[in-house]
């Protein structure tokens, strides 16, 4: 006997909402690896962790100690692009772009801005690049 096609979409439906299916769209990623700065004065590379709390049901995250809520601007199931800016006023470029490869786990920051120390301005490009973990989810607040 075939089940009806109303009891499939039903199974459907609950499949969706169900905890599996929740759990799949909220998550943390564990990131870690090396952070390369660079300016006119020279290269420097240390290491770097982040954690980051993902709610793609509400399209937003935010990181560490989740002091400020930020909009995932791009979500499939291979990649997540968390920034995705670049403004120039004409004088001070500033670009930033935050991603990870959900498949490889790799995760990719590219940032450039401009720094003002001691009435100078010096133009700082940052390339950080590792890997990122899936973690269970820590819940995110609804205003930090």
């Amino acid at each position: 006997m075939r089940p009806s096609s109303h009891i499939v979409a039903g199974a459907a439906l609950l499949a969706v909402g169900s905890p599996a299916a929740s759990q799949a769209s909220q998550f943390d990623l564990v990131c870690s690896g090396e952070r390369d700065t660079w300016t006119f004065a020279g290269d420097r590379i240390q290491p770097y962790e982040k954690r980051y709390r993902v709610d793609l049901d509400r399209m937003t995250w935010c990181e560490d100690a989740c002091d400020q809520l930020f909009t995932v601007q791009f979500a499939s199931q291979t990649y997540l692009s968390l920034h995705e800016f670049a403004d120039s006023d004409g004088i001070t470029p500033a670009a930033l772009f935050n991603s990870v490869d959900l498949e490889t786990g790799a995760h990719r920051i590219e940032m450039s801005f401009m720094e003002r120390a001691r009435r100078e301005e010096t133009l700082v490009n940052e390339s950080w690049q590792g890997t990122c973990q899936r973690a269970q989810f820590t819940e995110i607040p609804t205003s930090p």
